[in-house]
């Protein structure tokens, strides 16, 4: 199931026309919540692989309060949504989300 799934939502994630997608959002926060509870060692290696890829860009590109659009920072369930995946991404470390 995940061999399939994490790499889509990552992917569609990837561009800018789904980057503020909630409903994207709250289903890699599912898939993540699932990988994280199994510790099944291919979905694990699976994530990691999808996030090697991204750990260098991702967190300025999705992260950071000052690049959602207009209008979304009060819709509290993306800044949650993405913040949730931050804090699994990145750990404790997600200063640039809180930042301006």
């Amino acid at each position: 199931m995940f061999a399939d799934v994490l790499p889509v939502l990552f992917n569609k994630l990837d561009h800018s026309a789904c980057k503020d997608d909630i409903n994207t959002w709250k289903k890699l926060a599912d898939a993540l919540t699932t990988v994280h509870e199994r510790r099944h060692p291919a979905e694990l290696g699976l994530l990691q692989e999808c996030w090697d890829t991204r750990q260098d860009w991702w967190p300025p590109y999705h992260f950071c309060i000052s690049h959602l659009p207009p209008g979304k920072i009060e819709e509290s369930s993306i800044v949650r949504s993405k913040a949730d995946i931050a804090a699994a991404l990145l750990g404790q470390g997600i200063g640039c989300f809180l930042s301006q």
